[in-house]
């Protein structure tokens, strides 16, 4: 099963820090989306199965395609691109609040 953690954890994995700069500067929910869907491009990742992790992450034009492997079978979530934005924001939210103590 994809949780939660799966996806964060995957999100920031790469280019969380130049994500997290841009979104520090500018609050425009359109121009966050375009950035990210420039930033990650088409493509993706893939690592053998690794445990309670996500092992593929595929990148459309559309969003972002998370896999986990279990044996035959693969689960899949597909976020778009706007909730991926809204998703690294929560992220980087809560890093925030964990900071002030």
């Amino acid at each position: 099963m994809i949780t939660g953690k799966n996806i964060d954890d995957a999100l920031k994995k790469e280019h969380f820090e130049n994500i997290k700069f841009f979104f520090e500067k500018n609050s425009s929910k359109n121009e966050r989306v375009i950035y990210i869907k420039k930033i990650y491009g088409e493509g993706g990742w893939g690592v053998p199965q690794r445990g309670d992790f996500v092992d593929m992450m595929f990148y459309t034009a559309t969003g972002i395609e998370f896999a986990k492997r279990s044996g035959t079978n693969t689960e899949k979530v597909q976020l778009s691109w706007t909730k991926v934005a809204e998703r690294i924001e929560k992220i980087i939210e809560s890093e925030s609040q964990i900071s002030l103590f």
